[in-house]
């Protein structure tokens, strides 16, 4: 599916109609107040996001994205001195070498040792950083499989992990020009990134309203047409827009003759 979804009475043409009639309002207007529901939806299910994205608050899905990065670099960048040989008790004195080696960062001599431990030990770095981490990740902004790296500064790991944790909500960002348009409020920690998306306004065309939104951040994108985003966001749309049409016409029928719904 594109990465962009067009919002208009052609996909939601009989909710739109009894909507507007419901509401007294016109087709622009329902358009673009379901339109700005949709807008809030999309955010809601582009990552970071749990299982159940429609009903998490903000405050869980930046928790959810900031230890995602947290456990995702901590896998990729292993500190030296943590890993089980530098402790061992059964070879205390090869484990004493191998630790004032680290603190000498001697990398020849820390990789003979492992490898007379046993070890096949992986690329060993002085400290994890961007470049680093950025070369690890595919396409879609993972980080690729069986990636690993031997780190001697270990603080470095802990500095990248903040400096990342502070990208969370940069895919969410990218349906920022539509949620402005339409006022969707979003917190600071999506709105203040920037990203590019799509923002058509169509509602001007009074006979066939319409309101074109998308997300092109790269990771983003890929992860919307993976995940199915926009898919989602039309069938929460469609239910939501049925179940507030059911309940206004019970309510109104307590109250007096229905107007004809189209």
């Amino acid at each position: 599916m594109k990465p962009q979804l067009t919002f208009d009475d052609k996909s939601f043409g009989r909710e739109i109609n009894q909507l507007r009639v419901l509401l007294k309002k016109s087709g622009p207007e329902v358009v673009k107040g379901e339109g700005k529901l949709a807008v809030r939806d999309a955010i809601k299910m582009t990552p970071p996001c749990g299982r159940h994205a429609i009903t998490e608050s903000w405050s869980t899905q930046r928790k959810l994205g900031m230890a995602t990065v947290a456990r995702e670099l901590g896998k990729m960048f292993i500190p030296l001195m943590q890993i089980p040989v530098v402790n061992s008790e059964d070879f205390k004195r090869a484990a004493g070498y191998l630790r004032s080696y680290i603190r000498a960062k001697n990398k020849q001599a820390i990789r003979k040792i492992l490898t007379d431990f046993g070890y096949n030990p992986p690329v060993i770095l002085d400290e994890a950083t961007e470049e680093v981490h950025n070369q690890a990740r595919d396409s879609k902004g993972r980080i690729r499989r069986g990636v690993r790296y031997l780190v001697l500064e270990a603080r470095s790991i802990a500095r990248l992990i903040k400096l990342r944790q502070g990208h969370v909500g940069k895919g969410k960002a990218g349906w920022m020009d539509p949620a402005r348009a339409l006022g969707v409020k979003v917190p600071d920690w999506i709105s203040t990134h920037a990203g590019p998306g799509v923002w058509h306004d169509g509602t001007l065309n009074g006979y066939s309203p319409y309101i074109d939104i998308g997300n092109l951040v790269g990771h983003a994108n890929d992860a919307g047409q993976r995940m199915g985003i926009m898919e989602s966001v039309m069938r929460q749309r469609r239910r939501s827009m049925r179940i507030r049409i059911e309940k206004m016409v019970a309510y109104l029928a307590k109250k007096k003759p229905l107007p004809f719904l189209p």
